[in-house]
């Protein structure tokens, strides 16, 4: 009932309130919170009473990063909701040059992370984006941080083979070079990884051929003794 009353109260604030004061000593405002614990109708209210969408934490990340920390969107099956709402926190890069989908491909081999949610917001998103437009898709992917790296090149410092596949096959580029001249292909050749073609890629994703493979697991390519994503 105490929630109920606030939330009527801010649909019509006092003429010197301010939305997005901080309210805790994190940097968050509200919109942080509310889209972090999947507080629909209370993410909705900001928005319509004009909650600055893409103010950063102190650690530099926006709304719909600080969300995919969490399990709520997904728990509550309102992702898509949230990133059609907040689609500026999808889009434009936060304080530290990065994409919600940067985060998510580090998250995507963190242990304490349910994998089955990462990859859920994960194929929101690229879904969402490649229903939109493929060459927004594209862009975004081929976006870089303030490292130079793209969601690709974060996949082969992670050694994310399952999620390289998909990127590629997605139109993700293999040729951008990162700060430290590094292409995705140049890092996971480092590995002794042989990453497939373009057409192999988009091939084997439309025959799901490729499985969730670590290079202690891999067998070996004869011929030259490099590790293949086909083999």
């Amino acid at each position: 009932e105490r929630t109920e009353q606030l939330i009527a109260k801010l649909y019509y604030p006092p003429a010197n309130f301010d939305i997005n004061f901080i309210i805790d000593g994190q940097g968050h405002t509200a919109l942080h919170w509310a889209t972090a614990l999947a507080n629909l109708p209370l993410i909705k209210l900001l928005v319509n009473i004009n909650a600055n969408l893409t103010i950063c934490n102190n650690l530099g990340i926006n709304c719909i990063t600080k969300a995919v920390f969490y399990n709520n969107c997904y728990k509550k099956q309102v992702f898509p909701e949230v990133i059609g709402l907040l689609k500026s926190c999808l889009m434009n890069p936060d304080a530290n040059r990065r994409l919600p989908i940067h985060y998510l491909v580090e998250l995507s081999v963190n242990p304490t992370k349910d994998q089955k949610i990462i990859s859920s917001y994960i194929d929101t998103i690229l879904t969402t984006l490649g229903q939109e437009s493929p060459q927004l898709l594209k862009s975004y992917l081929d976006f870089q941080d303030m490292m130079g790296n793209t969601a690709l090149h974060l996949a082969a410092l992670n050694l994310n083979v399952t999620l390289w596949n998909k990127l590629s096959s997605l139109g993700a580029s293999m040729d951008i070079v990162n700060g430290e001249n590094e292409t995705p292909v140049s890092i996971l050749n480092k590995f002794n990884f042989v990453p497939p073609s373009k057409e192999e890629s988009q091939k084997g994703e439309k025959e799901e051929v490729y499985s969730n493979v670590t290079p202690s697991t891999k067998k070996l390519n004869g011929k030259d003794g490099k590790q293949t994503f086909m083999d």
